[in-house]
């Protein structure tokens, strides 16, 4: 009896112990920015990517982009708590507390408000076991008509695509990868959440199977979406954290800005705690405005970034609706749909509350195919694959029109989707056409050309047998494209600012032209008579 109590004074004891040293997440909100840096010389915070991303997409450089100021930082810090990171987007410092030193922090004259924050738990899918051959994993591809950008030579290469997930395990020793390491295409790597983890590859991996939809290149086996590609993994989400994935996601978000990024792929969501009682977020909370990850995500659109996010699985349950940041009204959300072009009975619905169509777009999530740990392929089953599957295709559209906006290349694909004419919140605007998408997006740049360009010219226009074309940089490349979109000629040329053109075995007919030089890239409409 006596050695019973003594076990249950010391579980009562731990028990106290960790309820008096357990700590609260806490969003201290700062009145201003840090003087320490100037929108005038954006160079000193933000890369050289991101600000050319910022100049293409015409967008101004602003207080926004400012860092947090270090000295705030350094002032909240001294009253002792941790500090978990900050956000320059909603200037805010994320710490880590245990209610002691909140009174202390909110009396800081340049301290706006300080709120405890409820952790939200980020919900990715689980992936079946089957393993299935390549020729049936096309399906996906092809009905996005992404077999048809990849023929015109369009894989994703030049473009940088971040991925949020859980980790990435085994992505660096599984064969269908290996390319990516073998040509530098992983340019870096972060953790955001989960610090238990050596690298991203000793955690989940869930984000490996994402990866692979885009970046597997495995003759035989698995050809993902975009894999040419090249890709920054950051760990956003811990299956073993407790309060702080959204955090996660808001910080991953700032800092693939910061590095150029040119889209964000996140198979992940967030709805309601897991708590019972909790107070988290609600159905009303998902107005593209609320949740701190839909913030960032419309922060990162207005930066120019393309953003694309997981609809959700939850059309089944008490839920039922999109999660955050899928609500944000710049991102792509993506619902599911099955290899017959039916709605997968998970595929979480819209509207928004506000009232928009949500999800945007849908596309193949289930019963897809994606690499798991093993290195082989396997059925799947989620929005989350559906987006990365959508995700590499627009890689290869901006790599196709690396002049072209985020507002530009998210309309095209979302006017290319066979309902966009008469959209629902199952299906929102429909699945995306991608060929038609850049047929949409050549007829418009080729009209950009035609009206603003006097440093190109192509004449005579209509041609016979040969086409002239000058241009202000030295040409590399000429292809020639037939009105469905094919490549029909292509020629390496890499010496002069002129060149001379024999195409008298061109049938008479309309084609495009693209013309890659050392400086810019441009397309024109060109008829032979």
């Amino acid at each position: 009896m006596f050695l019973k109590k003594i076990q249950f004074l010391f579980v009562l004891v731990l028990f106290i112990s960790n309820s008096l040293n357990a700590q609260d997440t806490y969003l201290v909100y700062l009145k201003n920015k840090t003087k320490e840096y100037s929108i005038d010389k954006p160079e000193q915070f933000l890369s050289k990517k991101s600000i050319d991303r910022r100049i293409k997409n015409n967008i101004k450089i602003t207080e926004k982009d400012l860092p947090v100021n270090t000295q705030y930082i350094k002032q909240i810090k001294a009253t002792g708590v941790e500090i978990i990171g900050s956000s320059r987007w909603l200037n805010c410092v994320f710490i880590k507390n245990n209610k002691k030193s909140i009174q202390e922090i909110d009396q800081f004259s340049f301290v706006q408000k300080v709120e405890k924050y409820h952790g939200l738990k980020a919900k990715p899918e689980k992936i079946s076991n089957r393993t299935l051959n390549y020729g049936d994993a096309t399906v996906q591809t092809e009905m996005l008509k992404g077999d048809v950008i990849h023929n015109l030579g369009y894989t994703g290469s030049g473009v940088v695509i971040a991925i949020f997930d859980d980790g990435f395990y085994q992505v660096d020793n599984i064969g269908a990868f290996s390319h990516l390491y073998s040509n530098s295409k992983v340019l870096s790597t972060h953790n955001y959440c989960g610090y238990e983890f050596n690298t991203v590859y000793d955690a989940g991996s869930h984000g490996t199977s994402v990866l692979s939809c885009m970046a597997a290149n495995e003759t035989g086996e698995m050809i993902g979406t975009a894999p040419d590609a090249s890709y920054r993994l950051f760990l956003a989400w811990n299956a073993s954290s407790t309060a702080d994935d959204e955090i996660g996601w808001v910080l991953s978000a700032e800092e693939a800005d910061v590095l150029g990024v040119d889209i964000i792929q996140s198979s992940l969501y967030f709805t309601a705690g897991e708590a019972p009682g909790e107070d988290s977020y609600t159905y009303e909370d998902m107005d593209g405005q609320t949740a701190l990850s839909t913030q960032a995500a419309q922060s990162a659109y207005e930066a120019g970034i393309v953003v694309l996010n997981c609809a959700g699985n939850l059309r089944a349950e008490s839920w039922h609706y999109i999660g955050a940041p899928a609500d944000a009204e710049g991102v792509l959300a993506v619902g599911a749909v099955d290899g017959s072009e039916d709605l997968a009975y998970f595929s979480s619905a819209g509207p928004s509350f506000d009232g928009r169509i949500k999800p945007d777009i849908t596309a193949m999530g289930y019963e897809c195919y994606v690499i798991n740990t093993n290195g082989n392929t396997e059925a799947a089953y989620g929005t989350s694959f559906s987006t990365p599957i959508t995700s590499g295709l627009v890689a290869c559209l901006i790599q196709a029109f690396p002049s072209a906006t985020a507002e530009e290349i998210r309309t095209a694909i979302v006017e290319s989707a066979d309902r966009y004419n008469n959209p629902d919140n199952d299906y929102g605007y429909g699945i995306p056409d991608f060929e038609i998408a850049y047929n949409n997006l050549l007829a418009s740049k080729t009209e950009e050309i035609k009206q603003s360009d006097s440093s190109f010219s192509i004449y005579p226009n209509p041609f016979s047998d040969f086409i002239n074309i000058s241009a202000s940089s030295v040409i590399k490349n000429i292809t020639i494209y037939d009105v469905s979109g094919r490549a029909i000629l292509c020629k390496m040329v890499n010496n002069s600012d002129k060149y001379v053109l024999d195409i008298n075995k061109l049938g008479k007919a309309f084609y495009y032209i693209k013309v890659e030089c050392e400086n810019d890239t441009y397309i024109q409409k060109i008829i032979r008579e």
